[in-house]
């Protein structure tokens, strides 16, 4: 009897071994007409939509950014367009002037002529006491030191000009290292 039992099972097997060949065989010929066709698998079709939602978010961040930066771009190309209306008459800072003052060697005499009469000044406040004698010495300088003084007025005057000429318009934020855009 086991015997009788087994042979079905055997048979019942080698039949369900044959039509799982026979399925396989008929999806794969089935996958390879629709490959074909130009039909993918699914998995290959989710991964083909995955690295395409990728690509697009990649493309969407970028987006994005050439976004903020031409309203960054826009924003500054506005404030420059409103600093040339008023680059003639916007005041220069005292800084631009001192250090376009310093850098001349024409005025390298007057600076030198402002170290002696500090220095006198220095002498000046140490030695006389407070009062009537130190205050007018304090507030009239030596003739010497009024030549200079006019000097200096005098090339302040002109790096002044010469800073507001040859000042980029800006909207006051500092863009390259040396370089100083619209003063307040």
């Amino acid at each position: 009897m086991d015997l009788q039992e087994s042979r079905p099972r055997e048979e019942t097997i080698g039949q369900l071994q044959e039509t799982l060949k026979s399925i396989n065989l008929s999806l794969d010929n089935r996958r390879r007409e629709l490959h074909d066709k130009g039909i993918d698998d699914p998995q290959v079709t989710l991964f083909k939509f995955q690295s395409a939602m990728q690509r697009l978010q990649g493309m969407d961040k970028d987006y994005r950014d050439f976004k903020s930066n031409l309203g960054t771009k826009e924003r500054l190309l506005v404030s420059l367009k409103n600093r040339l209306k008023t680059v003639g008459t916007d005041p220069v800072s005292l800084l631009d002037v001192e250090r376009e003052l310093r850098a001349s060697p024409l005025m390298a005499a007057y600076f030198l002529n402002v170290q002696e009469n500090e220095k006198t000044i220095a002498e000046i406040v140490k030695v006389v006491p407070p009062g009537k004698i130190r205050d007018n010495n304090l507030r009239v300088p030596p003739p010497a030191a009024r030549g200079a003084q006019e000097g200096i007025r005098q090339s302040r005057a002109a790096a002044a000009a010469g800073c507001r000429e040859a000042d980029p318009p800006g909207d006051g934020i500092q863009t390259e290292p040396g370089n100083y855009p619209g003063r307040a």
